[in-house]
Parts: C-alpha cells; sequence; structure tokens
C-alpha cells in the first residue's frame, strides 16, 4: 500500500470523526440532579442565552466562564428546588422580589437578567437560595433539617466528567482540569458565588 493511499485513508478517518463530533453533544447529558437532567444542548444553550443578555450591558462579562456558571447556578437551583419540595416550604414571587430590593438595589443587571424569559429560570434558582438562606438565619426553616436535605439531595448529583466532579460539600463542580482548559492555567475552583 503506498503513502499516499494510507494518508488519503487517514485523512478520511479524521474527517468522518470530525463530522461526527459536531453532531455528538446531541444526546450528551450535562448534568443530572436526582430525576432531572440538564442536555448538554440546553447547557450550550443558556449559556449562549446568557451571554447574548450580559455581554450587551457590558463587554466585561464576554470573558467570564459562563458555562461554568450556568451549570453551577442550574445544579444549585435545582437542588435548592427539590429541597423546597421535600420539606414542603415555598419561596414567593414577594419574597425574590423584596430580596432583588435589598440586596441589588432597584436598577441592578440582576433585574434585566430577571427580565429576560430565558434565563428567568436559571436567576430564579439562584435568588431562590438566597432567600433560603435567608430564611434560614431568621429562623424560618430548621438549619439542621436544611443541611441535612441538601446533603441527601446534593449527593444525586451527577456531572459530565468534562466539567469534572460534583464538590458535595461546596457545591460547586472541581476540576483542575476544566479551570485549566477554561483559564489556560491550573487554577483552584471556586465555590458557588453570586454576581454583583
Amino acid at each position: 500500500m503506498s503513502v499516499k493511499k494510507v494518508l488519503a485513508g487517514l485523512v478520511a478517518v479524521i474527517a468522518v470523526i470530525t463530522m461526527s463530533g459536531c453532531s455528538s453533544d446531541r444526546g450528551v447529558t450535562a448534568v443530572e440532579v436526582g430525576d432531572w437532567k440538564l442536555s448538554q444542548v440546553a447547557l450550550d444553550q443558556e449559556v449562549n442565552d446568557l451571554l447574548d443578555v450580559l455581554v450587551p450591558i457590558n463587554e466585561g462579562y464576554r470573558s467570564m466562564d459562563a458555562t461554568r456558571f450556568v451549570l453551577e447556578t442550574e445544579i444549585v437551583g435545582r437542588i435548592i428546588t427539590e429541597v423546597l419540595e421535600q420539606m414542603d416550604v415555598s419561596v414567593t414571587e414577594e419574597m425574590i422580589q423584596q430580596f432583588m430590593l435589598n440586596y441589588y438595589g432597584a436598577n441592578s443587571v440582576m433585574h434585566v437578567l430577571r427580565a429576560d424569559p430565558r434565563i428567568k429560570g436559571l436567576i430564579d434558582g439562584m435568588i431562590t437560595w438566597n432567600v433560603v438562606t435567608i430564611m434560614r438565619d431568621e429562623g424560618m426553616i430548621d438549619n439542621a433539617v436544611l443541611a441535612n436535605q441538601l446533603s441527601k439531595v446534593s449527593k444525586t448529583v451527577k456531572v459530565n466528567p468534562r466539567y469534572g466532579d460534583w464538590d458535595v460539600v461546596n457545591l460547586t463542580v472541581a476540576s483542575r482540569a476544566y479551570a485549566q482548559v477554561q483559564q489556560g492555567s491550573l487554577a483552584e475552583p471556586t465555590a458557588f458565588t453570586i454576581p454583583q
């Protein structure tokens, strides 16, 4: 067999692998929390939607790790949703509005984000987490019961290995490899934080 035929065959194989790689994320799950799943396609769409809203407000948002932010926010939002259901506790729209006014003011970027229907659910999950924290701090929710339920639900999280491992204690996706890919260096993963 000539070198040209071998190279032609190799190029054809690489082309097939590359072409199939373009659609390989269609059936891939990015994360699971209990029975709930977020597909890779849905995660990518949420990231694009978030950046579509944020970048026109401030070009600096383009450099944020939006994938990690959306992934962790979705996970934490889903965890707190399941915990609230199990505890039979509700966070009302009024509570969310009061939190936003108290912590972000009347004209923050959070209001812009929450007004966009494409990412409202993502933002509401994050805000609900904060409202529950306040409810706990004010004695409206039993801390021991909340901690127990958070631990149980958090242990059901399964993250696609491309993003790393779920840190049950810190409620974050921990992976040096992912941080290296995203930031170009071996950076320590950061815990779930609220944008200001």
